[in-house]
């Protein structure tokens, strides 16, 4: 797909889809390395920015999910349409900024509003999440446009409902996602699609979470890199009572990147249970991938 920008102003994801980042307030994107990481002016402290996703693919939905309401929320976040950005493709601007957000040193982006949801339907059903978005890490000395996978699978007419395989335990249920059938462009994409009959078992469309072995450890529930100030997520402990994971707390070797990856079923040791009194929680502290 070739854009009208400049190659280190975008960054291809797969095929099919590009992304680029405006500053709030300037007119050209940014450059970026080949991680995503994006080149702010020197001594700028960008107070939000505006994501751009274009795909050339008819069967690809990009939306915005608020994650600021319980079980985030597709009707209210606010998209335009971008002309004339690529030849054959559709794009897609955030009319409304990704928020920075601080207090004292810390800098993050409000979850709530940096990133976007790309849903893609195939003509036989096989369907994928992908989210696109940026985060900070370190405070705001540095900012990544970055995008991953989070659910991968198969649509079947089960009846008159639609359910969902995973194509691995790791994804968990569709069900969680169930809000994007709120969306009628996403049902319009699942109505033309010809979907094979459910004839599995429950277990396959609610894959249960490994068993916690005896000790300090957890298995994690969910994890994203978009969430908190350095990635977060829920871990489950062997009594079936949820804790938060924060990046931040976890130790051990980075992925290439840098950045600390959990998946749902990894299981993972930990040092401490300590409460947060302020969000009526507990986090894990000093945690280790197994």
């Amino acid at each position: 797909m070739k854009s009208n920008l400049k190659a280190n102003q975008v960054k291809a994801f797969g095929a099919e889809i590009v992304a680029a980042v405006l500053v709030v307030g300037e007119e050209d994107y940014l450059e970026m390395d080949e991680r995503g990481v994006l080149a702010i002016p020197k001594g700028a402290k960008p107070q939000g920015f505006h994501i751009l996703v274009a795909t050339a693919s008819k069967r690809l939905l990009v939306v915005q999910r608020n994650m600021n309401v319980l079980q985030g929320s597709y009707a209210d976040m606010a998209l335009s349409q971008l002309q004339g950005f690529a030849e054959g493709c559709q794009a897609t601007i955030m009319r409304e900024p990704v928020v920075v957000r601080s207090k004292g040193p810390n800098v993050w982006a409000d979850w709530g509003t940096n990133k976007f949801d790309l849903w893609s339907v195939s003509e036989t059903g096989e369907i994928s999440l992908r989210q696109i978005g940026i985060f900070s890490h370190d405070n705001g000395w540095t900012w990544k446009l970055y995008g991953e996978f989070r659910w991968k699978g198969q649509l079947y007419q089960n009846g008159t409902r639609i359910v969902g395989k995973p194509e691995s335990p790791k994804y968990g249920s569709f069900e969680v996602r169930a809000t994007i059938r709120e969306n009628s462009d996403f049902m319009a994409l699942v109505n033309s699609a010809k979907l094979p009959k459910w004839n599995g078992e429950p277990s396959e469309l609610e894959p249960p979470l490994p068993e916690v072995p005896n000790g300090n450890y957890a298995v994690i529930d969910w994890f994203t890199l978009f969430g908190g100030q350095t990635g977060q997520g829920i871990a489950r402990l062997q009594n079936g009572s949820e804790v938060w994971v924060h990046g931040c707390d976890i130790g051990g070797k980075p992925d290439a990147d840098g950045e600390f990856r959990l998946q749902r079923g990894d299981i993972i040791s930990f040092e401490e249970e300590v409460d947060m009194p302020k969000r009526g929680s507990s986090k894990l502290i000093g945690v280790k991938l197994q």
